[in-house]
């Protein structure tokens, strides 16, 4: 993806978003460009056209990557967009970055800044969880193949003494990983070959990488809580992933653990409606756009899959 003006700055706590811009993205596929236009606020979040309507009751913040900020797609055709109308009286925001990382939206939430002009009122929080979050938490070689200066700004956390320390960026924290890749990157071969079987190290489906990835997302919920005394923490999980097992290894492992710790909400994909209405976007070709992204349809899907399960969990009424 090309955007003019460019959307990502890299900064020593990882890539964030450009402020206050308005311009224009280009996806391009073989001969075939795909073009979306895109507006960012003064805080780093992007536009969400919303119905004016006084006293909104509650905030609905969403996080996560370009599934959520939505590559491919206008202001009025993200997924924040889609929930926005399906409610006028909650304040929609969306803090999706492309090509985002758990740890980035950690980062995020330690930002008090960005969150000054919200009121403290109930507040919902919607992070959309992929696959390669997995991978980005890593900073893997298939990753690295892919696009090494997108990997190399990637911040490296850990925990260390119940704290999240950040090392650094991976190509500092990394430099061997990202020596070899850079060795193998020039070989076509090599590249179809990991295009091609996916091969991928170090493994990022780990149990290990799950427990990490949960203890990210409980600390931001801790750091929002901060600002958003009442406050639900509730994680998307990206339907496909459910249609399709293998294209999230050990996912199972995954819900296991947020069952057990009962203190973030989740939405898989037990709604077999909704899930049916995926089905039949696929079976049309209509659920992604040129390159993979989800489509404007399956945004709005998605908006009435997270609203419904809201509703049923009284998180909102």
């Amino acid at each position: 993806m090309l955007t003019s003006p460019p959307i990502i700055i890299c900064s020593e706590d990882g890539r964030k978003i450009a402020r206050g811009i308005k311009g224009e993205g280009t996806i391009t596929v073989g001969n075939n460009p795909h073009t979306f236009y895109f507006e960012t606020d003064t805080k780093g979040r992007r536009i969400t056209p919303q119905p004016n309507t006084d006293n909104k009751g509650i905030n609905c913040l969403f996080f996560g990557c370009s599934f959520t900020f939505g590559t491919g797609v206008n202001n009025n055709q993200t997924l924040p967009y889609y929930f926005g109308q399906l409610h006028p009286e909650i304040e929609v925001y969306n803090y999706g970055i492309p090509g985002g990382s758990p740890q980035e939206i950690y980062l995020q939430s330690t930002q008090s800044e960005i969150f000054a002009d919200i009121s403290p009122k109930h507040t919902v929080v919607i992070y959309s969880f992929i696959s390669d979050h997995l991978r980005r938490l890593k900073g893997t070689l298939n990753l690295i193949f892919r696009a090494p200066k997108w990997v190399g700004c990637l911040p490296k956390l850990e925990f260390v003494n119940d704290r999240i320390i950040n090392k650094g960026k991976f190509e500092e924290t990394h430099p061997y990983l990202f020596s070899f890749a850079n060795i193998l990157s020039k070989s076509l071969l090599v590249k179809q070959m990991i295009n091609y079987t996916q091969l991928d190290y170090p493994s990022p489906f780990t149990n290990e990488n799950y427990d990490f990835l949960y203890i990210l997302l409980n600390e931001t919920k801790n750091q929002l809580s901060t600002y958003f005394p009442n406050l639900d923490f509730v994680i998307f999980i990206y339907p496909e992933h459910c249609s399709t097992p293998n294209t999230c290894p050990n996912l199972n492992y995954f819900m296991n653990l947020l069952n057990e710790k009962k203190n973030l909400w989740v939405i898989s994909c037990e709604e077999k409606e909704i899930q049916e209405k995926y089905s039949h976007l696929k079976s049309l070709e209509e659920h992604i756009i040129l390159d993979g992204h989800p489509s404007p349809e399956c945004y709005e899907l998605f908006a009435e899959w997270i609203n419904k399960e809201l509703k049923s969990k009284k998180i909102i009424p």
